[in-house]
């Protein structure tokens, strides 16, 4: 927290104390985040980071008012920026637009969070990623996983935990059997809009076990999305190993942090903050 520049460094254990206390004290989702770890062990680092990613999720602007129809907008929206990777730059103003604020904050050492879902209002969903993992096929599915708890509502209500996602994704995900019918649907959900499955059950039975680079590319044109979700979803699914078609993988952080309110990686933050 004193790298990140979260409390003041200090020499007197007292002072770091009082720096830590009233770090939590102000945490805009009060100390009822204290216990908000989803389906994962608790960890201070997490309580942390999600009250940092609360605290600044305040100064995001939003230049529209969420409701149903506008999650619903947004999604039509987002969907047509999946196929290039300069494309999600305009997913924080997309977001925006539809009243959903976005932001990144940078995981802390040993913790192993994607992203969380949380509110500031009725009407004031909250949607923080840590790009914990540098990819394409990553970070859209940890945004279309959280953009379903944004649509079902999970976390506004005061007796409900924020959801925050851990392990979601990477070589360290959580088993899928082992998450909570409200993860499973979210996955399913991200995985479905992104590449529905009834066409990729079509695509293996067809190709399968010939996964040239070209066929992946060749599918993912028709269905309008870089081949990088689909390398991750074949991944995902076993079909091929995850040395195959690596290349497609394409990194999109430095787009990411470029266009959102983000804390990490050695990016300044503005002086109000």
């Amino acid at each position: 927290m004193i790298k990140r520049q979260w409390i003041e460094p200090s020499d007197s254990i007292d002072v770091l104390e009082r720096e830590v206390n009233e770090f939590f004290e102000v945490c805009p989702l009060g100390h009822a985040a204290r216990k908000s770890t989803n389906y994962c062990v608790p960890h201070p680092s997490v309580d942390a980071w999600l009250c940092r990613a609360a605290r600044l999720g305040r100064a995001v602007d939003v230049k529209g008012v969420f409701s149903d129809e506008a999650a619903d907008a947004a999604l039509n929206r987002l969907r047509k920026l999946m196929s290039h990777t300069e494309e999600v730059r305009h997913v924080p103003r997309v977001l925006a637009e539809s009243g959903i604020r976005f932001l990144v904050v940078e995981h802390l050492p040993q913790t192993r969070i994607d992203g969380a879902t949380f509110w500031l209002g009725a009407k004031s969903p909250v949607i923080v990623l840590s790009l914990r993992y540098d990819r394409f096929d990553r970070f859209w599915h940890t945004l279309l996983h959280e953009m379903d708890h944004v649509r079902k509502r999970h976390g506004l209500n005061p007796d409900d935990d924020p959801p925050i996602d851990m392990a979601l994704v990477g070589e360290d995900a959580a088993s899928f059997e082992n998450r909570p019918l409200r993860e499973i649907e979210a996955d399913n959900f991200a995985a479905n809009f992104s590449v529905s499955r009834a066409d990729l059950d079509s695509f293996i039975a067809r190709i399968r076990p010939l996964y040239s680079r070209e066929k992946i590319k060749g599918f993912a044109l028709r269905m309008g999305v870089h081949p990088a979700l689909v390398v991750g979803q074949l991944q995902f699914r076993e079909e091929i190993m995850c040395s195959h078609s690596r290349d497609l993988l394409a990194k999109v952080r430095h787009i990411v942090t470029a266009s959102g309110l983000t804390d990490g990686w050695g990016q300044p933050l503005p002086s109000k903050l």
